[in-house]
Parts: C-alpha cells; structure tokens; sequence
C-alpha cells in the first residue's frame, strides 16, 4: 500500500467516522435587521468613542451539523452585517461639507460593514411537531471595513476619508425558534471587540477607532 493510497484511505474512513456522529447536516439563509449597540451606535457628540453607527441590515449563511440522539451539534455560520450613519451624524457632516458650496447630494456617507465568521455549539429542543428552540453559542473572528466619505463631484474629490481594513476577535450567541423545520426567527447578539482603521485624508494620516463593535440582530431564516 503506498503513502499516497493510505492517506486517501485513512482520510475516508475518517469522513465516515465524523459522518456517523451527526444524524444531518443542514444549511440556511437569513436576513435581518442589524442594531448597532453601546459606542457603536451611539451619537453622543460628547463621547470620543462615539460612532453614529444607525440601524442596518444583517445577512448570513449557516452550516449545523446535528449529533445523532443529542440535542446538541456544532454550527459555522458567515455574515454581513451592514450599518449607515444615523440622521444626526449625515447632519453634521452636510453642515460640516457645506463649505465647499456643492449640494448634499454629492456627500459622501461612511458605511460600516463587518463580516463575522462564527464557530460554535448548538442546541435543539422540540417543543412540538411544528415548533423548535434553538440556540448556539460560538466564538467568531471578524473582518471589518468603512466606506469612504468626503465630497466628490464626478471623478474629484473636494475631500476624501479613507479607511483600511480591521480585524479582531469576539464571539456570537443568539436563540430562537424553528418553524415546521424550514423557518426560523432567530435573535443573535454580536459582540466583534475593538476596531482599529487607518484613516488617511487629503492632508494627514491617523488611525479611527471603534471601541465596542457590538451588535443585536433579529433574523428571519430559511432551512434546506
């Protein structure tokens, strides 16, 4: 037997092994609203860690693998959350932009977009035939982007803010519940750490920062 052929053995009696733990593996889609919470979404202007995050929106994709004769499994899940800027802080920088004599709608707004990947436990109650409880728990590492904003006129740019990548450690826990085995409504709780951006404008480079990316998410979901 070469290398080559027991490796590919051993690799197939494990899948059959990890396979055999698991009574099903399934999959869903979801789509949700996004609550900004603690500094993230706050507009105070007197608080240096405040980042006018407003309401958004949260997608994502699940895998759960169910072990067999158990309540519990194992779950990866992949989402986007995305948040605009509240009413407050658009305007403050229309005032803000004014200065440069062009209309509003030239404004450029910073959106934040974070994209959590979960790892974690899950758990499974049946209360009945057509209703389930569900939660999970797990730790995620999250990649986090903002947008660009400033003024721009066609291809120029009266002013420009733009941000790097961030990325950090943090973890996820939600709960809900399970329709006739094919829907869901589910309430998550995101909390993704601190964010640290660069941030360049036209005359000076620095760093911004978000203190506690922290978000709540209600979520309806479809099972296949």
């Amino acid at each position: 037997m070469t290398k080559k052929t027991l490796l590919l053995a051993v690799a197939l009696i494990s899948q059959l092994f990890l396979s055999s733990l698991f009574a099903q593996t399934r999959y869903s889609v979801s789509v949700g609203a996004a609550n900004p919470l603690s500094s993230f979404g706050s507009d105070d202007a007197s608080d240096v860690y405040s980042n006018y995050a407003a309401l958004g929106a949260v997608f994502g994709v699940k895998m759960s693998h169910q072990f067999q004769e158990s309540k519990f499994g194992l779950y990866g899940s992949f989402d986007l959350i995305y948040n605009g800027l509240s009413k407050q802080r658009i305007e403050q920088l229309d005032e803000l932009y004014s200065v440069f004599g062009v209309a509003n709608k030239y404004n450029l707004y910073e959106r934040h977009l974070n994209f959590p990947i979960a790892f974690g436990v899950t758990f499974r109650h049946d209360i009945n035939e057509n209703v389930s409880l569900m939660g999970n728990a797990g730790l995620a590492y999250n990649f986090s982007r903002i947008t660009d904003g400033g003024v721009r006129l066609g291809s120029d740019y009266y002013y420009r803010t733009q941000y790097g990548w961030s990325g950090g450690a943090g973890y996820k826990v939600g709960g809900g519940f399970l329709f006739n085995d094919k829907f869901s409504l589910s309430f998550d709780y995101y909390n993704l750490g601190e964010n640290s951006f660069s941030l360049k404008t036209l005359l000076t480079t620095s760093n911004y920062l978000i203190k506690n990316t922290r978000v709540a998410s209600l979520s309806l979901g479809f099972w296949f």
